[in-house]
């Protein structure tokens, strides 16, 4: 579970964390596409992948469903498309 967390500093001026509560990978995934768009009522336009919907999205490195939580911040963006045209690749990747 990815975890939402909350900063605090400790006597030694150190940043810890607390856990306050867990949710899934693919509620923290819906909580930054379909969930947003549905808040913005944007839910017709964006959020998912679907036909008459803007084609924004990012290709990564790595399967974040599967992937072990201590790999997720080093993903790498490979490619990244705004209504459906390719506007960055990362020369790097295949």
């Amino acid at each position: 579970n990815f975890l939402k967390i909350l900063g605090k500093f400790s006597k030694k001026s150190q940043l810890s964390f607390i856990v306050i509560f867990k949710i899934s990978r693919e509620e923290t995934l819906k909580g930054m596409t379909i969930w947003a768009a549905y808040l913005n009522f944007e839910e017709n336009e964006k959020g998912s992948i679907e036909k008459n919907k803007f084609a924004d999205f990012i290709v990564i490195d790595r399967d974040l469903m599967k992937v072990d939580l201590d790999l997720t911040p080093n993903t790498k963006v490979l490619k990244t498309y705004l209504s459906g045209d390719l506007v960055y690749s990362n020369t790097n990747s295949n």
